[in-house]
């Protein structure tokens, strides 16, 4: 598995079978396996976690990162202003 990055884009992309990109691999008959891969390695990789490790997460650390859709994604790269409502 290989990773591009292009931060300064906010990009970040895994690639599969040698060259071929996940997104490129994403049809109806290949979402489902890869979306169960996917979820199977998030498992594997919450139950590697150690205590104290990372923080504990909580409705605190969740809403900070919900925050980080309007606030990084909408307002910076879209240059979208959300209304108090919309938010």
């Amino acid at each position: 598995m290989f990773m591009h990055k292009t931060w300064s884009r906010g990009f970040c992309c895994y690639q599969i079978w040698e060259a071929q990109l996940i997104w490129q691999a994403l049809n109806k008959e290949t979402a489902p396996p890869l979306y169960s891969a996917a979820t199977d390695a998030l498992v594997k990789i919450q139950m590697a976690s150690r205590e104290n490790t990372l923080p504990h997460y909580d409705e605190a650390l969740l809403r900070r990162e919900l925050n980080l859709f309007p606030e990084w994604y909408i307002a910076k790269h879209l240059g979208v202003t959300l209304s108090k409502k919309t938010k």
